[in-house]
């Protein structure tokens, strides 16, 4: 998913998955520093016509440095990624110098891997290959720095080529630096690393600095790069050859980490290890040495990993200790268990984050209740299995363990009183399951169990700044009960609620998607990690701590306190006009401001604020109140019963951190140094004390919320009405807008009047000819989101389907056999419940799963008929306006 923040002052930046790809303000640092010393030096090699690939580099940056060059013959660009290659075309071209349609220029929208392999193939030869590829969040991406990528990218240089590549900031990720060049290095290929530091990368918490490579197969010798290498021109941040040999001076202390770096060979996630797991560089010396100077001869490169051990080396390092330790810990036996423990947790971090923090705390708060919901003989002997991938060592102590639980009478706090050898393998046994089988290992009957990668998947680099993805209301989908580990299925895995509607404006749309089917509130529930990392000030969070680029909202913030009368409806504070940066994501779909206001974006160019007198519709670029609108209860409803459940989880994370003071606060992890923690802990508890404020905020400025919805209340004001966004609907016939007012009566808009009914009785009133504008353009954006939006539907339905075949599975499961004890106790999830108890709670399950299913498809059905009457309703609102 891409965003695109425009700003008042021309600038703007571009983010994929929420990670800033470049910001226009200092964008030229960057492709300068990628681009400009493997053309210079390609030039030097040789003088003219030269080849060129750009691996990535939709956007068109690099191109435009390439065709800085008189020399550069032609170039082949691929990148997967349509939709940017179409904004580089349109949207970006003052940035790019156009440089898309250069007639040197020819564009591939494909697999890079693809393009390269049938490149080789056939023989293919480039002068300069530039990889301009965003940071690896996935297994997929990160067979882009695999010592077979790099071996295929030398075989299409020929000998003098020069091949370029963004790598990651070696300060923040160094591991994942090193890797990357040992990767290069392993590929035969001669690599000189350097770095530069990009402002807005920096603000944006990627690193201080930012890290490239260039590689050739022949030597690039120091004396190669040398102050008069002619650079192409013009140029804006690398002024002149003296600063160029400046990047590649390097901190001594960032070399430490080459020699243990691991490359990674296809099939590795190592990369995305060192990526969640890497020491930041934290003490600069002064002293550099220049990475031009380097002898590669005397490189020493690591074994590459490639991807057959189920745990990083450093985990199965430290792990290997802790059970084969030669001193056993001091005091009683519980507290050797105690200490034991809290040595095995001190490796969590080591872990992807969203794959192991919950089940860890849930085992650590209640051993003997956690072990109840683990079928262990069942899990072990599943690890068993894969006895090849494992260590030899550990295999035995699996075996060993297996022979006691054969034995076991299933107390299982005897299970607690067995020693240091036991209590050690079963945490192993939870830490390498939940790596192997995450969410589906631990549940006795539980389903599913295939998991691709070995290090859980995680975003890795980057956390989960996701802008618009992710999670929050209206975000996870929710079927199958998602990472609701070791609690039931609580409502029945699917909550009974559904926030997608057309695209992202679910919220926006309560009538169309919140009522559809029926709606149940969601259940109270905690456990997701809130990361102690600070909050940027162009950063926000949401209700897991996980930080976003701040979207910004311009409206009038009533700094005059000065009430004035406008065309519109509903009292407007005149003349400020302000910039207010969200403070708290509600949702993917709604915000909230530092004034407590709800907010939720339509358009680019414009937002609904919720006041407590209605719903206003806010141009973005003015700031004005355009119109305002009823407020739909739906709409408010909805909203206070999110706000309500984010504060309750909040509040209980809150609480259950003031009551684990033994276990330190919330954020900190075991072991390692206690004040430390104990401030990340105390930072964390600070920031969600503030975010329970700020939703406390909020649930005042909706003013009154009905406490339940009535039937009559589900029901569109205008028969056969389609809604456009809350208190607005399409006519049936799509002739006109009906715009439900603050005091409830309806008006109806057409292109060129609006009306006290459906065209008859004019409005005194001024026409609102921004609103409609506003209106267009949302409807514009339904049309234009119709094949995607039915393409999601179809994909939630199919998985919805999935999780009523689980459910009925589950159902037959709790049937008694003929005689047997209805209050009988049976596991649903981690609980013991009375069978009777657990067949009510699945039918119940069953019951709101199936009215989603039927809203999906009435929404799947109905689509086509919607996006016609946008259509219509879009050419009937393109009238001239009228006074």
């Amino acid at each position: 998913m891409y965003f695109v923040n425009r700003r008042n002052d021309g600038s703007i930046a571009l983010f994929i998955n929420g990670d800033l790809q470049f910001d226009s303000n200092d964008e030229r640092i960057y492709h300068e520093a990628l681009t400009l010393p493997a053309l210079a030096l390609a030039h030097r090699r040789k003088t003219d016509a030269l080849k060129a690939l750009i691996i990535g580099g939709g956007d068109g940056l690099v191109a435009r440095e390439l065709f800085k060059s008189q020399f550069v013959a032609s170039v082949d660009l691929v990148d997967y990624d349509a939709q940017i290659i179409n904004l580089a075309v349109k949207e970006f071209s003052s940035v790019n110098a156009a440089s898309l349609h250069d007639g040197r220029m020819a564009i591939h929208i494909m697999d890079a891997w693809e393009f390269v392999d049938n490149a080789v193939a056939a023989e293919r030869r480039y002068d300069v290959i530039i990889s301009d590829l965003t940071v690896a969040d996935d297994s997929q991406g990160v067979r882009f720095h695999t010592i077979e990528w790099y071996d295929r990218l030398r075989r299409l240089l020929g000998r003098d080529g020069l091949l370029a590549v963004n790598g990651v900031s070696p300060s923040a990720t160094p591991q994942a630096y090193w890797s990357i060049f040992n990767g290069i290095l392993k590929a035969e290929l001669h690599v000189r690393p350097y770095r530069v530091t990009v402002p807005s990368f920096a603000a944006e918490g990627y690193g201080q600095d930012w890290g490239f490579f260039l590689a050739s197969p022949q030597q690039i010798e120091a004396g190669e790069l040398c102050a008069e290498l002619p650079l192409a021109e013009p140029r804006f941040a690398i002024l002149d050859g003296a600063q160029l040999l400046s990047l590649f001076e390097l901190p001594q202390e960032l070399y430490v980490s080459q020699p243990t770096a691991m490359p990674a060979s296809l099939g590795s996630n190592i990369l995305l290890h060192y990526f969640a797991n890497t020491v930041p560089l934290t003490t600069i010396s002064g002293m550099a040495f220049s990475s031009l100077a380097l002898n590669l001869a005397d490189i020493v490169i690591p074994a590459p990993d490639n991807g057959t051990a189920i745990l990083p080396p450093e985990l199965r390092n430290a792990l290997s200790k802790s059970i084969y330790g030669d001193s056993a810990p001091a005091g009683d036996q519980e507290s050797q268990i105690a200490t034991i423990l809290d040595g095995v947790l001190e490796l969590m971090p080591s872990l992807e984050r969203s794959q192991t923090p919950e089940i860890i705390s849930d085992f650590v708060e209640n051993p003997a209740a956690f072990l109840e919901a683990i079928d262990l003989p069942g899990l072990v002997s599943r690890l068993l299995l894969r006895a090849a991938e494992l260590p030899a060592q550990l295999v035995i102590e699996l075996e060993l363990l297996r022979e006691t639980l054969s034995e076991w009478a299933g107390d299982h706090l005897t299970l607690l009183t067995l020693g240091k050898r036991v209590v050690t393998v079963l945490t192993l046994v939870i830490v390498i399951g939940n790596l192997l089988y995450p969410d589906s290992a631990y549940g006795k009957g539980g389903h599913g169990g295939h998991h691709g990668d070995h290090l859980g998947g995680g975003r890795g680099f980057g956390g989960g700044r996701g802008f618009g993805g992710g999670r929050g209301f209206g975000g996870g989908r929710g079927f199958g009960g998602g990472r609701d580990f070791g609690r039931g299925y609580g409502y029945g895995g699917y909550r009974g609620y559904w926030g997608h509607s057309w695209g992202t404006t679910g919220w926006a749309r309560p009538w169309h998607g919140f009522y559809s089917g029926g709606w149940a509130p969601p259940a109270y529930y905690g456990g997701n990690y809130w990361p102690t990392t600070n909050v940027q000030t162009t950063e926000y969070v949401d209700e897991t701590g996980s930080n976003y680029p701040a979207r910004k909202y311009t409206y009038n913030d009533g700094a005059t306190g000065v009430v004035a009368s406008t065309a519109t409806e509903g009292p407007v504070v005149a003349a400020h006009m302000a910039e207010h940066q969200a403070v708290y994501r509600l949702s993917p779909q709604a915000d909230i401001l530092p004034d407590g206001h709800v907010v939720m974006p339509l358009t680019e160019q414009s937002f609904l604020r919720i006041t407590s007198h209605g719903t206003q519709v806010i141009d973005q670029a003015s700031g004005h109140n355009v119109m305002t609108l009823y407020n739909d209860p739906s709409m408010l409803y909805q909203a206070a019963t999110e706000i309500k459940r984010q504060e309750h989880r909040l509040s209980r994370e809150i609480e259950n951190a003031h009551n684990n003071q033994n276990g330190g606060d919330l954020g900190s992890s075991a072991g390692g140094d206690q004040a430390s923690s104990g401030a990340q802990g105390n930072d964390a508890t600070s920031r969600m004390q503030s975010t329970v404020a700020k939703l406390k905020m909020a649930l005042q400025t909706l003013g009154p919320v009905p406490e339940r919805m009535a039937a009559a209340e589900q029901t569109p004001p205008v028969t056969g009405g389609v809604e456009v966004f809350t208190s607005v609907w399409m006519a049936p016939d799509g002739k006109y807008l009906v715009v439900k007012r603050p005091s409830g009566n309806l008006a109806y808009l057409d292109g060129k009047g609006w009306y006290s009914d459906a065209g008859k009785t004019k409005l005194n009133a001024q026409y609102p000819k921004q609103f409609k504008t506003i209106a267009t353009a949302f409807l514009n954006k339904m049309v234009k989101e119709s094949d995607a939006t039915r393409e999601m539907l179809t994909k939630d339905h199919k998985e919805g389907s999935a999780h009523m075949d689980m459910l009925r599975k589950e159902l037959n499961d709790f049937q008694p056999v003929p005689g047997a004890d209805p209050d009988e106790q049976v596991d649903y999830g981690s609980r013991k419940l009375g069978r009777s108890e657990a067949i009510r709670l699945t039918k119940l399950a069953m019951k709101r799963t199936q009215q989603k299913l039927d809203a999906l498809q009435k929404q799947i059905d109905g689509l086509p008929g919607e996006t016609e009457l946008a259509k219509q309703e879009i050419v009937n609102l393109g009238g001239g306006e009228t006074d």
